[in-house]
């Protein structure tokens, strides 16, 4: 890696939370659209990819630097809690959206 490359992969981490982040909040969107006709599945749906997203928000900054204290040749290690978290919550937002589209 050249030195003028120094820092965009940590760049590059933290733009693709920010789409995770994006997409989750499209999908609450689309809960609340459907909220009328779904009542309680779109509103668990709602509530777990705004919770989901708001995670991914708090913690970014300390993404972004454990990637660029990684990238300075100090020791970088992943978070194993942040990312089966993330892994948890869109299975429950998941779940929440098929049983809202499934059942009647």
């Amino acid at each position: 890696m050249s030195e003028a490359d120094e820092g965009l992969q940590a760049e590059r981490t933290v733009l693709a939370w920010r789409r995770t982040q994006l997409a989750l909040t499209l999908v609450a969107c689309l809960a609340l659209r459907g909220l009328p006709q779904e009542g309680r599945m779109a509103m668990a749906t709602l509530f777990l990819s705004l919770l989901v997203a708001h995670l991914i928000c708090s913690g970014k900054q300390r993404c972004y630097a454990r990637c660029r204290d990684g990238l300075a040749g100090r020791r970088a290690s992943a978070s194993v809690a942040a990312t089966a978290s993330l892994a948890l919550g869109v299975a429950a937002i998941a779940a929440a959206g098929m049983t809202a589209i499934l059942l009647p």
